[in-house]
C-alpha cells in the first residue's frame, strides 16, 4: 500500500482540547503546551485501497482552568500544514480554502479532573472553512508532578466541515480524518499567562 506523508494541523486543534487539567479537581492550574512535545498525526483513506498519513506540531491558544473545569481555546494556522509533497500541500490548502479562513479553531469546555490518571470529556465546537460542528472528545490524562501526558483520539468529517473532498495522486481523499493527539504539558506559575490569540 503507497503512504504519502502529510502535516494536516487540522488534528492540531486536539492537542489544546487537552489543556484543561487541574492538579486535582479543588486545584486552579493553568497549564501551557510544551512547544516540541506535541505529536498529532492523522490518517485518512485515499481512494479503494491507498491511506495518506501525516504529522503536526503547531498550536496556539489559552487554557483557563477553575476547580469546576476548564475554557480552551485554541487556534491553528492554515499556513502551518506542510508536508513533503508541493502537491499535497496545495491540495489542502485549497480544499481549507486557506485563502479566506486562514485557521482553524476549537472553543471548549472540560468537566474536572481528580487524581493523576483520569480521562476528561472535552465538549465545544470546532470551526474551519466557515462552518461550525460540535465536538466531544474524551482525553486520557497522566500527571507526574508538574507535567500532564495527554492521549486522545477522534474522528472529524470533511463533509460535516463544508470541505469537499480533494484529490491527491490521481485518487480522493476519503471523508472520515482519524486523529490522533499525544502532548506533554505543564503547569505555570501563579501569575504567569497562558499564551492567547
Amino acid at each position: 500500500m503507497n503512504r504519502t506523508t502529510i502535516r494536516f494541523s487540522l488534528a492540531a486543534l486536539a492537542a489544546a482540547l487537552l489543556l484543561g487539567v487541574p492538579a486535582s479537581a479543588g486545584d486552579s492550574t493553568r497549564f501551557a503546551i510544551e512547544e516540541d512535545e506535541v505529536l498529532i498525526g492523522f490518517s485518512a483513506g485515499l481512494g479503494a485501497h491507498k491511506q495518506i498519513s501525516g504529522l503536526a506540531h503547531t498550536l496556539e491558544g489559552s487554557v483557563q482552568m477553575a476547580a469546576t473545569g476548564g475554557q480552551i481555546k485554541l487556534r491553528l494556522p492554515i499556513s502551518a500544514i506542510s508536508s513533503g509533497s508541493s502537491l499535497v500541500d496545495s491540495a489542502l490548502r485549497s480544499a481549507l480554502d486557506s485563502q479566506q479562513f486562514p485557521a482553524i479553531e476549537l472553543d471548549a469546555t472540560s468537566n474536572p479532573a481528580g487524581g493523576d490518571n483520569a480521562t476528561l470529556r472535552l465538549s465545544g465546537t470546532l470551526r474551519a472553512h466557515g462552518a461550525t460542528i460540535p465536538l466531544a472528545v474524551p482525553v486520557k490524562v497522566s500527571r507526574d508532578g508538574r507535567l500532564a501526558f495527554v492521549h486522545a483520539e477522534f474522528p472529524v468529517s470533511l463533509t460535516a466541515l463544508g470541505v469537499s473532498r480533494p484529490t491527491v495522486l490521481g485518487a480522493q481523499v476519503g471523508d472520515q480524518v482519524d486523529v490522533t493527539v499525544d502532548a506533554r504539558l505543564h503547569s505555570l506559575p501563579e501569575g504567569q499567562a497562558v499564551a492567547s490569540f
